[in-house]
């Protein structure tokens, strides 16, 4: 049975950025960046702090009397700490945002969305087709995908295939299975994105592409997840179903 690896969901791994390791890694790497800068680059990061930070910067130089001597060497140094400092805290800032965006920008949680986003569709499609039953309807579905998800993150294939008869009776559509559903998924992306997505899944799963022969929509492909548990009614990128 082969395994694949589901992507952290969207809310913990958002939540991992400003874990105490986190900040701690990022600080480390904005060091390193900040002591790089120079000319354009540095100034750029005064431009992202606004005139507030850039007027704090010569604070230490605005007295009634003339600096001299060793007074004027301490205001310059004090100036060149709160300079790099502003430097630093911009570079921080700037990683975290690269950080964010690396998350979003994660291909396989997109690819995980889209396939979620069209199961979640037909599933929406057929509960508004129940009039005044519908919220009975999605109660009993959202309950099922909670348990089956129960069952997958302890590994009960078992308790997944019978969750999954059960999904498909109520809904009469199969819950989706990789990597099946996100060759299916991919199918629906515009041309521009198409081809390079089924490239992707050629490397991500090897001789699965429909139509080589290799692929099977029998088996239930066991799913790891980074987690015990996920809350129910959420999508695999932590936002609610769309049903």
């Amino acid at each position: 049975m082969p395994e694949y690896t589901r992507p952290i969901p969207l809310d913990e791994a958002l939540a991992a950025i400003d874990s105490p390791s986190a900040v701690a890694g990022r600080k480390v790497r904005a060091q390193k960046w900040a002591k790089e800068l120079e000319g354009d680059a540095r100034g750029s990061m005064f431009q992202r702090a606004g005139q507030n930070e850039i007027h704090g910067i010569y604070e230490p130089f605005r007295t009634y009397n003339r600096l001299y001597g060793t007074e004027l060497d301490a205001a310059e140094r004090e100036a060149g700490r709160r300079a790099d400092a502003i430097v630093l805290r911009e570079c921080e800032i700037v990683l975290r945002a690269q950080d964010v965006a690396q998350i979003y920008a994660d291909p396989d949680r997109a690819e995980a969305e889209r396939v979620w986003q069209k199961y979640a569709r037909g599933v929406g499609a057929i509960a508004w087709a129940q009039g005044n039953k519908e919220a009975d309807f999605i109660r009993r579905w959202s309950d099922l995908i909670a348990a089956r998800r129960d069952a997958e993150s302890f590994d009960d294939a078992a308790a997944v295939r019978s969750i999954d008869a059960r999904l498909l009776r109520l809904v009469g559509i199969p819950h989706p299975v990789l990597p099946e559903a996100a060759w299916d998924a991919a199918d629906e992306l515009g041309l521009a994105e198409r081809q390079d997505e089924y490239d992707r899944l050629e490397k991500k799963y090897p001789g699965t592409r429909p139509g080589t022969g290799t692929s099977s929509t029998n088996g239930i492909a066991k799913v790891r997840t980074r987690r015990e548990t996920r809350p129910p009614h959420s999508s695999p990128s932590g936002r609610a179903p769309d049903a």
